[in-house]
Formats: C-alpha cells, sequence, structure tokens
C-alpha cells in the first residue's frame, strides 16, 4: 500500500474528505479511468484510492508452478503500477492512495470501495468479450445500487 499527498490535503480541522476509487488493471481504459478520476480528484478536492485488481485465477496461470518466489515477482508488478499510477497523478494537487489486491477483482473492489465509505466508483469500459457471459465490472456495481459508478472507455466517458 502507498499512501502520497499532494498540495490540496485537507486541514485536519476540516470534515472528512469524500473518497473516488479507481479499479485499474493497467489495461487503457483503466489508464484513462485514471486520467478521468485524477482530473474529479483535483477540481472536486477528493482523496483518490486506486484498487490495483489481480485476478488470483489468471495470475496463477501466468506464474509457473515452479516460480520459488512468487512474492517477489508480485512486488516487483506492484512498483510498476505504483510507478504507472505517479506518472498519471503528476503535477496533480490530489491526495491519493494504491492498495493492491489478488483476488476476484469484483469481490475486491466491493470491499475495498464499502470500506474507504466511496462516493464514487471509477472503472475502464471492459475490453474483451468474458464480461458478455458475467457482466460487466460497471454493470454488476451499478446493480449493488451503492456508489455513483463513471464507466471510461478508452476514447472518452461512457
Amino acid at each position: 500500500m502507498t499512501v502520497n499527498s499532494g498540495a490540496g490535503a485537507a486541514p485536519p480541522w476540516s470534515c472528512p474528505r469524500r473518497v473516488v476509487v479507481v479499479g485499474f488493471d493497467g489495461s487503457f481504459s483503466a489508464i484513462d479511468a485514471a486520467g478521468y478520476a485524477c482530473d474529479l480528484a483535483e477540481r472536486e478536492r477528493l482523496r483518490l484510492l486506486f484498487v490495483d485488481l489481480w485476478d488470483g485465477d489468471i495470475l496463477d496461470g501466468l506464474l509457473p508452478v515452479a516460480l520459488a518466489d512468487r512474492g517477489e515477482l508480485i512486488e516487483a508488478f506492484n512498483a510498476g503500477v505504483e510507478a504507472q499510477l505517479a506518472d498519471i497523478v503528476a503535477g496533480r494537487a490530489v491526495d491519493w492512495e494504491v492498495r493492491h489486491t489478488v483476488g476476484d477483482p469484483f469481490d475486491d473492489l466491493v470491499a475495498i470501495a464499502t470500506e474507504a465509505h466511496a462516493d464514487t466508483v471509477v472503472v475502464g469500459k471492459p475490453n474483451g468479450g468474458r464480461w458478455r457471459l458475467t457482466g460487466s465490472m460497471a454493470g454488476r456495481l451499478r446493480r449493488l445500487g451503492r456508489w455513483t459508478v463513471v464507466t471510461v472507455d478508452h476514447h472518452g466517458i461512457d
């Protein structure tokens, strides 16, 4: 977990900061969603919480069984994600944090957004066809009815 404070940090006597949670998987639409959320957070003076979503089943398929130090490889992936998000946030006066998860992306995003008392959840539009069977993450989040959900396509807001 990484916490960074921008120049727009709220004074301690002010009311609690509102939170925007961003589901991030490194896809082009997720990168655009992160940029949109940064603009929103800066404009509205919101706290930004990125959730780096790794699907545990897919991750297990990518890593060889004989890999001795899986944790070291995951830490390297996490460092790369944090560097990528730092580039996206660079130059903006926002407070931001990154949380890394390995498991079911939907369940992890719901748990973290609930824990953070999120006002808005921003996700990228799905690129593959798998979502047609299980439903898109944005659609599933909207059906829960707990947050405002914004879906960002690779070319803009959907």
